[in-house]
């Protein structure tokens, strides 16, 4: 028994008409950064470990210190919102 295929611009609509909205960018629950932001924030990561896990693999280790200098950067951006959340100010 095939079940009928549901295109996705059906469902998103049906889910329009429903009342379904999905927020972007309203009522983050972070200080620094928003849902946007966070979305990306987390697709870059996944590609750069797999970037890592390559030049590491191909023995390329300039280019695997410079992709571990982005992931440290992104951690930072992390440690700046937990910061946020504690109430830690930057010293200037």
């Amino acid at each position: 028994m095939d079940k009928p295929q549901i295109r996705l611009e059906a469902l998103t609509e049906k889910a329009a008409m429903l009342g379904i909205v999905e927020e972007q960018g309203y009522d983050a629950p972070f200080s620094t950064f928003t849902w946007e932001q966070w979305q990306e924030m987390q697709a870059s990561m996944v590609q750069r470990f797999t970037r890592f896990q390559r030049a590491i693999h191909c023995k390329q280790a300039r280019v695997a210190l410079l992709i571990a200098q982005e992931i440290i950067a992104t951690g930072m951006d992390l440690l700046d919102e937990a910061s946020a959340w504690i109430g830690i100010q930057e010293e200037h």
